[in-house]
């Protein structure tokens, strides 16, 4: 009863609220809006709303897994490649640090902390909630492609090589040709004969 009097009361003096949440629960005003009211608040909802709703989703730990079994295997296969590419710098640092320092330990000390390091970024990288949405996306999308069976395979596989053997016979007949052609016509000096291992031709 109370909103539809303050909806009544703003339509006929012409005025805008400050602050209306249509969705929540709550209603303020400033008091020189409405005469004779310093603040309404109404606890009931709004028509066709479902109560109060949170304006922001709940922080989530870093270590806490975002959408747990979305995304497995995309998400396990870019962890692996992140990991080789740090693996092979952390290799680099360990090998290139010997001509900084002799002692052993430090430069074990130093790589075990690059890969730390390494592990916390890769977790980051993998598991941020818009990289990780993305990596769910993707694996969603790759779903739906329709794969080729074995049959199909082995039959397009045979046509490339087939296409690919034809056309390298076609050119090295063209190119045999062609040389015989500048040879005949005392262009080219060396017989075909002698390019592929043959004899020479004796001068006359």
């Amino acid at each position: 009863m109370q909103v539809r009097l303050l909806h009544g009361v703003l339509k006929v003096k012409n005025l805008r609220p400050t602050a209306t949440r249509y969705r929540g629960t709550h209603i303020a005003l400033r008091a020189s809006q409405v005469p004779g009211m310093s603040s309404l608040e109404s606890t009931s909802p709004l028509p066709g709303s479902s109560g109060p709703t949170k304006s922001s989703a709940p922080s989530r730990g870093f270590f806490a897994i975002y959408k747990r079994g979305q995304g497995y295997w995309t998400r396990l296969g870019t962890a692996i490649g992140l990991g080789v590419i740090f693996a092979f710098i952390g290799s680099f640092i360990y090998r290139e640090s010997a001509a900084l320092v002799q002692d052993t330990n430090i430069r074990l000390g130093v790589t075990s902390g690059f890969a730390v390091f390494a592990g916390l970024a890769i977790w980051w990288l993998v598991n941020g909630t818009r990289r990780c949405q993305f990596l769910i996306d993707t694996d969603a999308e790759m779903k739906k492609v329709n794969w080729s069976t074995w049959s199909q395979l082995v039959g397009a596989t045979r046509i490339v090589v087939i296409f690919m053997i034809a056309i390298a016979v076609m050119l090295f007949a063209f190119d045999v040709i062609y040389q015989l052609f500048f040879y005949v016509i005392d262009i080219w000096k060396i017989s075909p004969l002698e390019m592929f291992g043959g004899s020479p031709t004796p001068a006359e």
